[in-house]
Parts: structure tokens; C-alpha cells; sequence
């Protein structure tokens, strides 16, 4: 199963960045665009401003679909965007179709367009469009999921356009457009991790719910979830005390709201322990003579000893000279003047 690599969503006014690999209630309606160059059957597009550019379908002209071959896209115009993508009706039931969720992706991240989200509850004409859901949406160049809820809406038919808006940008996708369920158990977002030692790490996460417990998984970069290690507990955050040092790690989270009512896992989120004996930094040398220099580095551990390997410019570590358990600073000895050197410090 593809894995998400961003997801935002609108939470009333509150938008939060996660990921995840398990999907929501079925959707009401799902649009992935493999229809072919025409626009999908009950949707609708208006090239308001009747310029030479306007929603197309297909293969995208850079880069990959979301998923499958094809995608919505509109690419550069010299004049500003005033075209919209207009959903079918869809009439919003709480719990079966309040949830809108969509995937976008700029083609550049240095022409960046931008698009509105509006909402329409009379039909499909540009004036019916007068409430905004979110405006000047602006992806990234990675396919990034964005979920809004359609709560107000409960009890009404609606439609949703997607107004492409920029001017001498470059290229905008949108795909796997649906409407679904608003889950009971909403997932956990803003993974992240804190006060990493070799064999320890503090994981946190937002609570959009009113969980008390999560299941935390765990295991080596892009292992597949259920394979993992799983760990129930009951504090956020969480330190997680069984690491392995200079080793990298995937995990996930999972909201548990009681009753047996889970959220999805999201995730991965990824990070890496250190070594146990962390190499010095900055070396640096003062008081130079014709045979003698101060040698000083930077330790980033708990070390007091070293090792100190020099040599003619370029040699290879390990065929140079090699003095051990020395402290830092050092006065290296013995050196020959008008002679440029290079020195490693372990």
C-alpha cells in the first residue's frame, strides 16, 4: 500500500500536517482521473476567464499521478487563473459523507500556484460558488494530502469547486478527490521526536480526540505496519527506552478512544539514535612553530581521551602517524618546518 508522505487537515480553523497508512469510512464518491483526457462523468469545469488554459486530464506533464496514471491538471498561464473544478452534488450525512479529503502537488517549488476551495449549496454557476472552505491552498512539490470536514453542511446538497487562481507560475495537480466519513476516533497528528540518546527517545504527538491511550509501532525504516514492534501506553510523550544506538527508526501512532474504537496509525514518522561515542567537531590549531602546533577539537559526548592521526595533505586515514590517549588541546611535537600537514582526532 502507497505511503503517504504528507496529509494536512482542517479542523475547523486549526490545520495540522501527519501521515497515514490505513483509510477512512468508505467514500460516498472517489475520483482518481483514470477515465482518460476527458473530464469525469456528474463534474463540470469552468475556464472563467476563457484564456488558453484550462483544467485538462491525463497523464500529468511532469512527474507521476498520486495514484494510477492520470490526474487533474492545469499548467501556466500568463493571466491569472479563474478556473474552477466542480465535484457532482453530494449530499453531506454526518458520518457517511462529511469528509472531504484530496491530494494536491505544485509542479515547481519556485512557481508555486494556488487554488480556493469553495462551496456552493444552489448549483454550479461561478456567483453560486460565495462560500470559501480554505483559500490560496499552495502544495508542495510532493503529492500531500489535504482533508477538510463538512460538518456545517449535514443535511444539505452541496457542490465543491476547485478554483485554480495563480498567474506566471508553473503547473498544478490535484487528484483522488473523495467524500467520506468523519471517523469517531480521530488519528493523532504532528509526530515528532525529542531528547534522542543512543538507546532512548522521547516520541510525541497531537491528540485531536479525547484519547487517553495509543498504541505506538516502531521498527527499521519503511517496515511494512503490523510488522513492527507495538507498544500500548498511556502518556504523550512517550519515552521509549529500548533503542538501539546509531541505528534509524520509522514509527506510528494510533489513537485508542475505548470501547474498541482505534483511529488509524499515522506515520512514519522517522528519526536516528546517535553512536554511543560521538566523533569530536570543529578542529581548529593555534601556536604554530616550526615544530610544534596546538591541536583542539569540539567533544560532543563524555570523552577525555583521543586519538590523533596526522600526515602529509590528502594521506589516507590510517597510513598516517598515530598518537593515542592524548587530551585536548594537544601540542604535537616533532613536526618539520615549512611542511603542510593534515590531521583526524577519534
Amino acid at each position: 500500500m502507497k505511503k503517504i508522505l504528507q496529509k494536512l487537515r482542517n479542523y475547523g480553523l486549526a490545520i495540522l500536517a501527519t501521515t497515514s497508512f490505513v483509510g477512512y469510512t468508505s467514500a460516498q464518491f472517489t475520483e482518481d482521473f483514470e477515465g482518460g483526457t476527458i473530464i469525469p462523468a456528474g463534474w463540470s469545469a469552468i475556464n472563467n476567464n476563457a484564456d488558453a488554459k484550462e483544467w485538462e486530464f491525463g497523464v500529468p506533464p511532469s512527474g507521476s499521478a498520486n495514484s494510477g496514471a492520470n490526474s487533474a491538471y492545469i499548467e501556466y498561464s500568463s493571466v491569472a487563473h479563474d478556473d474552477y473544478l466542480i465535484t457532482p452534488a453530494i449530499t453531506v450525512t454526518a458520518g457517511t459523507s462529511d469528509l472531504l479529503k484530496l491530494y494536491g502537488k505544485n509542479r515547481s517549488s519556485s512557481f508555486l500556484e494556488e487554488f480556493n476551495i469553495l462551496i456552493s449549496t444552489t448549483g454550479t454557476a461561478v456567483a453560486d460558488f460565495s462560500t470559501t472552505l480554505q483559500a490560496a491552498v499552495q502544495p508542495p512539490t510532493s503529492w500531500t494530502e489535504y482533508e477538510y470536514f463538512l460538518t456545517s453542511y449535514v443535511g444539505q446538497t452541496i457542490y465543491i469547486a476547485f478554483q485554480a487562481i495563480s498567474q506566471d507560475e508553473f503547473g498544478l495537480y490535484l487528484d483522488d478527490i473523495s467524500v467520506s466519513g468523519i471517523p469517531t476516533c480521530p488519528s493523532p497528528t504532528s509526530l515528532a521526536t525529542a531528547n534522542i540518546t543512543p538507546f532512548t527517545a522521547d516520541l510525541s504527538w497531537t491528540e485531536n480526540g479525547s484519547a487517553a491511550a495509543w498504541n505506538i509501532e516502531y521498527g527499521a525504516p519503511g517496515f511494512a505496519p503490523g510488522s513492527g514492534t507495538t507498544v500500548a501506553v498511556t502518556s504523550n510523550p512517550y519515552n521509549i527506552t529500548v533503542l538501539s544506538a546509531e541505528t534509524d527508526y520509522d514509527f506510528y501512532v494510533q489513537s485508542d478512544c475505548g470501547g474498541g474504537d482505534l483511529s488509524v496509525f499515522e506515520g512514519p514518522f522517522s528519526f536516528s539514535t546517535p553512536p554511543t561515542c560521538l566523533a569530536p567537531t570543529a578542529l581548529t590549531v593555534s601556536n604554530l612553530t616550526t615544530t610544534t602546533a596546538d591541536l583542539s577539537w569540539t567533544e560532543n559526548g563524555t570523552a577525555s581521551l583521543y586519538n590523533i592521526e596526522y600526515g602529509s595533505p590528502g594521506f589516507t586515514a590510517g597510513n598516517g602517524t598515530t598518537v593515542s590517549g592524548v587530551a585536548n588541546p594537544y601540542n604535537l611535537t616533532g613536526l618539520t618546518a615549512d611542511t603542510d600537514y593534515e590531521f583526524y582526532v577519534q
